[in-house]
């Protein structure tokens, strides 16, 4: 939600030790500037120079950017696509990192290879944003039904 939990000794554990053992890391726009320690130009250069501290594959999540659709990238620096689809304008996006990378890991765990993981955790996650209500105030927690694999959650995928 905007607020810096890790100190910067922390970063640099993370950057060291952790992520050369990681398969998939899924930051949204500030985490990345925050990782490379500067603003990014393009998500594809961010996503190379991710993948130089060791990550296995990145999918940075451009739901930051100020445009009428979301656009996500995913590179593991031999493959990549783009994934886009329209913004739902919902007040209900709190939790949506952690469900789009918990579903990820589902759909790995189910068997998926890593780019039909990200693109069916998006579908799901497309869905949970339409479908949840608008509760309390400010950003509400998304809701999450079982997975209907609807086309019309589907993000349109094109070569990176």
């Amino acid at each position: 939600s905007g607020f810096n939990l890790l100190d910067p000794e922390a970063l640099d554990i993370l950057r060291q030790r952790i992520f050369p053992a990681v398969d998939i890391l899924t930051p949204n726009l500030p985490e990345v500037e925050r990782i490379l320690g500067k603003k990014i130009q393009t998500l594809e250069d961010a996503a190379e120079q991710i993948l130089q501290l060791g990550v296995h594959s990145v999918l940075i999540k451009g739901g930051h950017e100020d445009r009428p659709d979301c656009r996500d990238y995913w590179s593991n620096g031999t493959e990549s696509f783009w994934l886009s689809s329209p913004r739902v304008d919902t007040r209900a996006t709190h939790g949506t990192g952690c469900v789009l990378s918990s579903a990820i890991a589902s759909m790995l765990a189910l068997g998926a290879d890593l780019p039909k993981a990200v693109i069916a955790a998006k579908t799901f996650l497309n869905q949970s944003l339409k479908s949840s209500g608008e509760l309390g105030a400010g950003h509400g927690p998304l809701r999450i039904d079982s997975f209907r694999n609807d086309p019309q959650d589907r993000s349109r995928i094109s070569p990176g």
